[in-house]
């Protein structure tokens, strides 16, 4: 009998433990892993390819002049870029510009961002975001018959290509950021990890990303 007890007791400890609703560090840490794991590498660099030589933007053409002489873009004398226009339909023209290689092909993605102009926009997208740890959180609040947790964690960036290591590669990058993700802290993230702060929702199934619930 005395055994029986003792073993109930475990059972229940061991359910508590493992109960995916409860507001604790380790579900908030799986269910921030959970929504960069669904929205994949951090992206560096938005833009449209074949990209035009614009020399009136420095900060992109920076860029991609980085990312010739790291051998994703090749440049073009007559590459074919499509231009769209806010009343006029689509046209493509041949001019002066920058254009995927194939190894450019493995690290740039399409719709990664909307456009004012356009269809979404590519990037090139690389490395992959790891959860170190959960800072703290709020304790969960009602809003609407839904419960929401607002929490503070820190993140590192793993898997990054050695061309994007090289000193040419990520100066040009932190050039008119743009708010987008900075390749120079991603480098440093190993030594002092990235802080993020976002909003969580508890689900029938537990904690989740606000960015992945759906009703």
């Amino acid at each position: 009998m005395k055994y029986g007890v003792l073993t109930l007791i475990v059972l229940s400890l061991l359910g508590a433990c493992s109960n995916e609703k409860e507001a604790t560090e380790s579900n908030f840490k799986k269910a921030a892993q959970a929504n960069f794991d669904v929205e994949g590498p951090p992206c560096y660099f938005i833009t449209r390819m074949p990209a035009p030589m614009d020399q009136s933007d420095k900060a992109s053409n920076d860029k991609l002049l980085a990312l010739k002489e790291a051998g994703l873009l090749e440049a073009k004398k007559a590459a074919k870029i499509t231009v769209y226009g806010i009343f006029d339909k689509p046209r493509e023209e041949y001019a002066p510009g920058f254009e995927l290689t194939e190894e450019g092909k493995k690290y740039f993605k399409e719709g990664v961002d909307e456009a004012l102009i356009g269809p979404p926009l590519g990037g090139f997208c690389f490395g992959k975001r790891e959860v170190v740890e959960i800072t703290n959180f709020t304790e969960p609040k009602d809003l609407n018959g839904r419960h929401f947790a607002e929490v503070h964690y820190k993140y590192k960036i793993t898997d990054l290509p050695d061309w994007a290591k090289k000193p040419e590669i990520y100066n040009a990058f932190e050039k008119d950021n743009h708010g987008q993700e900075s390749l120079k802290k991603a480098l440093d993230s190993e030594r002092a990890p990235i802080k993020k702060s976002d909003m969580f929702i508890l689900t029938n199934k537990g904690w989740m990303h606000n960015k992945q619930f759906r009703d």
